[in-house]
């Protein structure tokens, strides 16, 4: 590709650049929440970018991902304070459900999977809730995404992974939600399902290879910021 994850991003950096000048003029300080929540939408998209484009990449999967063991909760408790606002504003509850469990992956691109699972569960929802929750399968733990939406035709559900397809021509974005997801589960060897009705919503499932809790040594403290168990 002739534009790369890199020079999208430029775009996003100078928006970036924008609301920090923003948040330093006088007046503005009732502002804060509002650019804090445009700061995580755009970091949000550069990671969404950077990992198109290493998913996108030739290679072995080794290089396009650095799995790790960590708790599933890194990952859950950030959902709402990305997408609670986006919900509120097409009326959908969004609701998180807690799990304990540990699973191996790599963050970064499980969050882009996610970010786009949950973006489209919102966008094509008009009432009702999102609801994301974890469940058991076995040596799986499934993260699902389930909506009350639009739902998706049976015949439609062939294509829906292909980059550029949108079910809705009239909605907004480029149709590259699911192409990336497709492409982020395939280097991390994870697998995709979609349960879906016309009219009854649609449920988007990850399932990702689960591990026991790790023996963490008396004295050493687990963060969400990455750091723990390799």
């Amino acid at each position: 590709m002739k534009v790369t994850g890199h020079d999208l991003r430029q775009p996003l950096h100078v928006l970036s650049m924008l609301f920090d000048t923003l948040a330093l003029q006088p007046g503005h300080s009732d502002a804060t929440a509002h650019i804090a929540l445009a700061h995580r939408a755009i970091r949000r998209m550069a990671e969404g970018l950077d990992q198109l484009a290493l998913a996108s990449r030739p290679g072995p999967d080794t290089e396009r991902s650095q799995p790790r063991l960590f708790p599933v909760a890194e990952v859950l408790r950030q959902i709402e304070p990305t997408w609670s606002a986006h919900a509120l504003e097409k009326q959908v509850r969004l609701h998180v459900m807690p799990s304990s469990a540990w699973i191996r992956s790599d963050s970064s691109m499980l969050r882009t999977i996610l970010d786009n699972l949950i973006g489209n569960a919102i966008k094509y929802s008009t009432q009702g809730r999102v609801v994301v929750g974890c469940r058991l399968k076995g040596d799986l733990l499934s993260i699902r995404v389930i909506d009350q939406g639009i739902g998706i035709s049976a015949d439609a559900l062939r294509n829906i992974f292909t980059a550029f397809h949108q079910e809705d021509p009239s909605s907004s974005g480029m149709g590259l939600g699911l192409s990336i997801v497709q492409l982020a589960a395939a280097a991390l060897g994870h697998r995709i399902r979609v349960e879906s009705r016309l009219g009854r919503g649609s449920i988007f499932s990850v399932d990702i290879p689960r591990v026991g809790t790790p023996a963490i040594p008396s004295g050493v403290h687990y963060s969400s910021d990455g750091a723990g168990p390799p």
